[in-house]
């Protein structure tokens, strides 16, 4: 009921008496109003405004006692019997059975005129929409805003733990593949699966929330020692990594955790911040890790914000550089090719290995520009090459592409372009994905790799053997080339396994029509056992370290004869 209307309730209800029973007046009022003269022994409805004779079909004057009510309109029967029986004697909210009324009640005389609204599904909407407000619509779990407010809270408790609470912070690996394997129905349902399982793994006091997108959070209100936070976090992350049932097929996911520990008075947004800067680290070690946020990771996080912003300095300033490592066929020892690698030169600290500064850029996104930057490098520098070289038009230049740069949606009409600019063969272009990289979001990877040999683009797959996959994917990919990983070609000398592994891997990609190329050679005798086992070229510091575009001109120009087994 609106101002306008109390004041208007008001001055009627005032106006009601005996004399006259005309309720015409009270018809101004939207809201249903009736009269109960209650001077008698069976307290009747006496009258009532056109609002409330609707919804009874009928015009009370003459006498509906409560009862009689309850066949026509049983809501406001309800309502009725409670005006009578005196519980509602003033304005507030009165409950009868299921239903809840908003009432305002005048006494005149013998009668009270008593006006309703039921609020019952406005009450009941309005604590749907402050449920919505603070839980997951998927999932039914607290969502990060009402998770952050029972932190606050917890740390505002002056009582806190003397051992601290903590909060872990768990990201499901691989959570995109599934989405687009299976679709965004099988997706929210393991995202529900996993919800309910981290539920089942609380203990009394704490809580569980999804963030967002794949992550979870736990709020562990007695953290105990850090053996015990380590170990709450192994077993969560173990409960996540079993298989997910999904209509009788199963689905394997794994997850990390960080930790960050907080005590009273502490800032949310900083616990947070710590959790998931304790998880960064967890998921750059391997999946399934757990770490616990100390100094170290301290010291890591402002290390990598540092780096970062020289990062953005280093594109802006031009500070990248490409060098190329000579790729050799063993059968008469020629150069087929190079493979780019990025350098940076650094203003202070000269020239800077990529281990340094690529996942820095993997993880804040940079390697997307910057990779766009070395493609169109590579291809020009391979340009200049066919312009100034005999022969050169014959020489491949392969890129690596990482994970990020797969899944970003430019990166099929980046390469497009860079091989326009400099007007070369798109099958000068060689691009190197990692088995891991593929394996990450197989379906994803399949498509991109085939709009890449659409445009002519050739295709190896980098570091093979050291994933965790099924062969058959390579049925299912346009792959030209594998490349065998060093940890293998290191130990051929010495460890039979490995010549084994390497014989097999040639003779498979041989059946497959696929080309073999060994990392890492770096002596006579390892490149003497690849070329007996088959391989087809060798990269490594045996023919040539990294080089400038420079160097590589010249060691083309005049080509070093290397010594290879007869």
């Amino acid at each position: 009921m609106t101002i306008d209307d109390h004041a208007l309730f008001n001055r009627q209800a005032a106006g009601t008496n005996d004399a006259s029973l005309d309720f015409r007046a009270l018809d101004l009022i939207d809201h249903p109003v009736f009269v109960v003269r209650s001077d008698e022994a069976r307290p009747r409805v006496v009258g009532a405004n056109a609002a409330f004779r609707s919804l009874i079909d009928a015009d009370p004057i003459g006498g509906y006692v409560d009862g009689e009510l309850a066949d026509r309109a049983p809501h406001e029967a309800a309502l009725v019997a409670t005006v009578i029986d005196g519980a509602a004697t003033a304005e507030g909210i009165v409950e009868r059975g299921a239903r809840r009324f908003e009432v305002r009640v005048v006494r005149h005389g013998d009668d009270i005129v008593a006006t309703s609204i039921d609020v019952t599904e406005r009450e009941s909407l309005a604590a749907q929409v402050a449920y919505d407000a603070s839980h997951d619509l998927v999932t039914g779990l607290p969502n990060a805003a009402a998770f952050i407010d029972r932190l606050a809270a917890l740390m505002a408790r002056p009582e806190l733990s003397g051992s601290g609470a903590a909060v872990i912070i768990c990201d499901l690996d691989q959570y995109r593949a599934i989405g687009d394997a299976l679709g965004p129905v099988a997706a929210s349902d393991v995202l529900r699966v996993i919800g309910e399982r981290l539920e089942r793994r609380l203990r009394f006091g704490d809580c569980v929330a999804r963030l967002a997108g794949d992550e979870f959070a736990v709020l562990v209100c007695d953290a105990g020692s850090d053996d015990d936070l380590i170990t709450l976090a192994e077993r969560l992350v173990e409960t996540l990594a079993e298989p997910v049932e999904l209509d009788q097929d199963e689905i394997y996911v794994s997850a990390s955790a960080g930790i960050a520990r907080f005590g009273a008075d502490d800032d949310p947004q900083r616990v947070l911040r710590d959790a998931h800067a304790a998880l960064s680290k967890a998921r750059r070690i391997a999946r399934g890790s757990v770490t616990l946020f100390d100094a170290e990771v301290r010291d890591d996080v402002v290390r990598r914000v540092e780096v970062e912003k020289a990062l953005h300095r280093a594109l802006r300033n031009g500070e990248f550089r490409v060098h190329y490592q000579p790729l050799v066929r063993f059968e008469g020892a020629a150069i087929v090719g190079f493979e780019a690698l990025l350098r940076w030169e650094h203003p202070e600290r000269g020239l800077v290995g990529p281990l340094d500064f690529i996942p820095v850029a993997e993880d804040t996104g940079l390697i997307v520009p910057i990779g766009a930057w070395v493609i169109e490098e590579v291809c020009r520098q391979a340009a200049q090459w066919q312009q100034d070289l005999p022969g050169a038009a014959s020489l491949s230049v392969s890129v690596n592409l990482s994970a990020r740069q797969l899944a970003h949606p430019g990166l099929v009409g980046t390469i497009a372009d860079a091989l326009g600019h400099a007007g070369i063969a798109p099958s000068t272009l060689l691009v190197e994905v990692t088995e891991t990289t593929i394996m990450s979001d197989p379906v994803l990877a399949a498509t991109i790799l085939h709009a890449l040999r659409s445009l002519g683009v050739r295709i190896a797959i980098d570091d093979f053997g050291t994933g965790h996959s099924s062969l058959g994917y390579l049925k299912e990919l346009p792959v030209d080339c594998l490349k065998i990983d060093r940890s293998f070609v290191s130990g051929l000398d010495r460890d039979p396994d490995d010549r084994a592994i390497v014989g097999a891997v040639v003779s498979m990609a041989h059946a497959l029509g696929l080309s073999v190329t060994a990392e890492g050679v770096e002596t006579l005798e390892q490149l003497d056992l690849l070329e007996a086992l088959g391989c087809d070229v060798g990269q490594g510091f045996y023919f040539a370290k990294p080089q400038s575009g420079e160097v590589v001109t010249a060691l083309v120009r005049h080509p070093i004869h290397w010594r290879l087994a007869s």
